[in-house]
């Protein structure tokens, strides 16, 4: 094994460490919550090129190392980009959305790789960290992940290839998630979707050992290795809310098409969780609330590729709104009120002010993609747990209709994997089965 640094001067922000058939990435800026900015993507894009091409780079683990703060990356370097943001000069934000331009190529070029990338989750990962990994065919959770995505509370929205991973998500969740910057925890981040394994972090160790020993990684052996160390079938969750209640209000408040509809919803709602939901769209940007609801709806019906298309447009518009900058420099200074501008949802048109002159505004930048590969689908779904597409899709071509062999079906296609029997469970659930039904009842 070999250490490359990148500057002897100071730490470099990324390690990156050479095994036989493996190559490693450690995110190495824990003081800054693993912020990722340009000194990442200057060292993180040269390598991937090279090892997509190399015989000897089979498998690439992505990891925030072992830091105390358990922290895989809490996001963008919002610090940098606010004090570009705070000169307004042209130059200064030309190179905001110049760098951000760079950082999109690389994502499109991570999320269309045939290289097999692990990516190691164990702690907080947040906006443009979830963005990094989001297409990659294994990213593992532990007991340590925190997941969430608080970008209406600086102004921002679902970047960084986020909107194409939020916008299939389960029950309209990634909306949920999006507009309240809630928090997922452990398990949850696996039934959600970001992550397609649950290890507990005290099998981290053996099990790189073992992946950096495999000859001839390919996605088979690796997923293999990985589900021999994740948490077995009867693993009882510490961390599992995505069901009953909790999911009721999700799907049934957040299935709208304007943020107002939304909050008019939650109040009639009524329930605990519903009160919750709008005290944390309160604090949000109305503006980016908006444009967030845009995002990920448009998403819907776009593919990778063309969902980052569409995040650097808006990018290119966004500098040049109050909110980002009042979000972000607040962010900065602390707790800070923000004092937004419009302050009223209701003050914003959606077309004049979000479509015409965000979402379709003239481009002055292009992004170039050093491939030309696309998908709508993740063409990796397969090792996690299945969506509810998934289950219908499988239901229907099958004429699949009792749970026992529905549940049959996907245990056999993703054998010993944790979380099946709650997915298939909470859908037939929402086809109308009794919940009490003793056939559903999978061990929570």
């Amino acid at each position: 094994m070999s250490n490359t640094t990148m500057n002897q001067a100071e730490e470099p922000v990324v390690l990156v460490k050479k095994y036989k058939y493996s190559r490693h990435f450690i995110l190495n800026k824990p003081r800054d919550l693993n912020c990722i900015w340009m000194k990442n993507v200057h060292i993180l894009y040269p390598y991937l090129k090279v090892w997509e091409k190399s015989e000897n780079a089979k498998l690439i683990v992505v990891s925030g190392g072992e830091n105390k703060r358990k922290i895989f990356s809490a996001g963008g370097d919002i610090k940098t980009i606010a004090e570009l943001l705070s000169k307004e000069t042209p130059s200064a934000t030309d190179e905001v959305i110049t760098s951000l331009g760079k950082f999109y190529e690389l994502l499109q070029f991570i999320g269309t790789m045939n290289t097999p990338i692990v990516a190691i989750m164990d702690g907080i990962i947040m906006g443009a960290g979830s963005g990094l990994i989001g297409q990659a065919p294994f990213r593992i959770a532990t007991e340590n992940t925190v997941y969430a995505m608080p970008e209406t509370i600086i102004g921002s929205f679902t970047d960084t290839s986020t909107s194409f991973m939020l916008s299939r998500y389960d029950g309209n969740l990634g909306l949920y998630l999006g507009l309240t910057g809630h928090r997922l925890q452990a398990e949850d981040t696996l039934f959600c979707g970001l992550a397609s394994h649950y290890v507990h972090s005290s099998n981290l160790e053996a099990m790189q050992k073992e992946l950096n020993e495999l000859e001839n990684p390919k996605h088979e052996s690796i997923n293999r290795v990985i589900n021999s160390y994740a948490v077995k079938v009867d693993h009882v969750s510490s961390n599992y809310t995505l069901f009953g209640e909790k999911m009721n209000v999700i799907e049934s408040c957040f299935k709208f098409d304007s943020v107002e509809e939304i909050i008019k919803a939650l109040m009639k709602d009524g329930r605990k969780f519903a009160h919750e939901c709008l005290k944390a769209i309160s604090w949000g940007s109305p503006t980016s609330l908006k444009v967030m609801l845009e995002c990920i709806r448009r998403a819907e019906h776009l593919s990778f590729n063309e969902c980052i298309r569409m995040e650097f447009r808006v990018w290119q518009r966004m500098p040049y709104t109050h909110d980002l900058k009042e979000g972000m420099m607040g962010h900065v200074a602390g707790k800070r009120a923000r004092k937004w501008s419009p302050k009223k949802l209701e003050d914003l048109d959606i077309e004049d002010d979000i479509r015409v002159k965000i979402f379709d505004a003239l481009e002055t930048h292009q992004l170039y993609f050093s491939s030309e590969a696309d998908f709508s689908v993740n063409p990796y779904g397969h090792y996690s747990l299945p969506t509810d597409k998934e289950i219908m899709d499988v239901k229907i071509r099958y004429n699949l209709k009792e749970y026992e062999d529905l549940l049959t079906w996907f245990e056999a296609s993703r054998p010993q994997k944790f979380g099946i029997k709650q997915k298939v469970q909470r859908f037939m659930e929402k086809q109308g089965i009794n919940k009490n039904n003793s056939q559903l009842t999978a061990k929570l």
